[in-house]
């Protein structure tokens, strides 16, 4: 029953590819090429985090036979690794809106990029509080800092990010 609640992320990897291919085909927003380059390798590690994460579910229902921890672990690599890729995208779109802002100062466009300000601040907050469990779950705390964070720890980064994502959404 656990696993039920899962089953719609099997498309979420389609969804990913989508998104990487109208990435790849136009670039309408005038991104600069370091941070398209950077949403789009965004978008691979959470396309491969969703696959591994769906061979992982498959897994544990018995519809294939693999290890469903490996694949888990390997799926939680991913979102690690993707997290980070936006952490990096995230910074370097907050430094040139606050560089933007330094210039405009009072214009009608000064509204927008302090909204656009605010994003940045609230996803660089929501990814750091996601890397808690992701980080976790790759072991990549404990390889790399030889700390693994307690379950409290994590279900509060993992909340906290929910928190941010569905203030953002509505």
């Amino acid at each position: 029953m656990r696993e039920a609640r899962k089953i719609f992320r099997l498309a979420k990897t389609l969804n990913e590819i989508q998104q990487i291919i109208e990435m790849i085909k136009e670039n309408s927003e005038n991104l600069n090429e370091i941070i398209r380059a950077l949403k789009i390798f965004t978008r691979i590690w959470y396309a491969l985090f969703w696959f591994f994460d769906n061979l992982s579910i498959l897994s544990q229902i018995q519809i294939i036979k693999q290890n469903p921890k490996v694949l888990h672990k390997i799926a939680m690599t991913f979102w690690t690794i993707g997290l980070i890729t936006n952490l990096f995208e995230t910074f370097r779109e907050l430094i040139g809106n606050l560089s933007s802002m330094k210039k405009i100062q009072k214009s009608a466009d000064s509204k927008e990029i302090k909204k656009r300000i605010n994003t940045n601040c609230l996803n660089l907050i929501k990814n750091l509080c996601d890397l808690i469990p992701a980080g976790t779950g790759s072991d990549f705390f404990y390889k790399i800092f030889s700390y693994k964070p307690n379950d409290a720890l994590v279900g509060c980064g993992g909340f906290l990010a929910g928190a941010i994502s569905t203030c953002q959404t509505f």
